[in-house]
């Protein structure tokens, strides 16, 4: 049986453009594409899979590089290495890779996936800090739909999947009950509520003031009974009702809380400022607290 091979065609860029995914939730630096593709040329083809776009046809990567194209052609710019123009009409044409079709289009999503994560694979970085690089109710989407089918990314853990996927059904519920356009200030939020708890700080508000001043918060054991769990153990069972933080909230059960502190414990240990900033890391925001804290 003859192996599968690639091949490479010159393609109009108006068609190839038509081609774009659309549920492709990568987003792109378009000025930064741009001033690649002139200074070093098109040197990275798209590649078109036929199972794409409910089997119309899409582009499994280099939908970004070929939007750009699209407005650099717009700017009037030099045509750039790598880049042929048709004889007729002088249209741009752009090189695009076909063959090795993928069996389905959860196959195809699957692919498109792991060739943007596996560019950031290697050294300390994980799927987590790969989410960075999309619109989240967007990846969401698409994860979702590729756990649904069990064809989950090699480039995210069934951790990482799980993690993600609970982040943006978070945000949903906080904008369903009323609160548009609150962007990233929820994870960042959340993300210093839930470190609090898992380190067991006694800011939070739940009640590990467990001294005996008459001016202090009642804690989640502080009912008098001698056999009460320890200080951190409370915090624990507080994660089996609603976490709050300010106006926004929304449910955590126990026996998830658990996972997540002990899947961060076995990664960082127990040291309250290691929990904090692997918290934070996991939900995409520690650059942007990092950042706050700065300014």
């Amino acid at each position: 049986m003859a192996r599968e091979r690639l091949k490479l065609e010159y393609i109009r860029l108006s068609v190839a453009a038509g081609w774009e995914w659309q549920l492709n939730p990568k987003l792109h630096d378009m000025a930064k594409i741009k001033e690649a593709i002139v200074k070093y040329g098109f040197q990275k083809p798209p590649k078109f899979d036929p199972t794409l776009n409910d089997s119309q046809g899409g582009l499994v990567y280099g939908n970004g590089r070929t939007k750009a194209l699209v407005e650099l052609q717009a700017e009037g710019v030099e045509i750039p290495a790598g880049i042929m123009t048709a004889k007729d009409d002088g249209e741009w044409c752009v090189p695009v890779v076909f063959g090795i079709d993928a069996s389905s289009q959860t196959a195809a999503m699957r692919l498109a996936v792991d060739h943007n994560n596996l560019t950031l694979a290697g050294g300390v970085l994980n799927g987590l800090d790969a989410a960075k690089m999309y619109d989240i109710e967007g990846y969401n989407r698409v994860l979702d739909m590729l756990k649904t089918e069990e064809a989950v990314p090699v480039t995210v853990s069934n951790d990482e999947l799980d993690l993600l996927l609970s982040r943006v059904t978070a945000a949903t519920t906080i904008v369903e009950n009323g609160d548009n356009g609150v962007g990233n200030d929820i994870f960042a939020a959340a993300g210093d509520a839930f470190a609090a708890m898992l380190a067991g700080n006694e800011d939070t508000g739940s009640g590990s003031d467990d001294d005996d001043d008459e001016g202090g918060e009642l804690g989640p054991d502080d009912d008098g009974d001698e056999g009460g769990e320890t200080k951190g153990q409370g915090v624990v069972e507080a994660a089996n009702t609603v976490v709050m933080i300010g106006k926004y909230n929304f449910p955590m059960g126990r026996e998830e809380f658990l996972e997540l502190e002990e899947s961060i414990r076995q990664m960082v240990g127990f040291g309250k400022g290691d929990v904090e900033t692997e918290l934070q890391r996991r939900l995409g925001l520690y650059e942007i607290i990092q950042a706050g804290q700065e300014a």
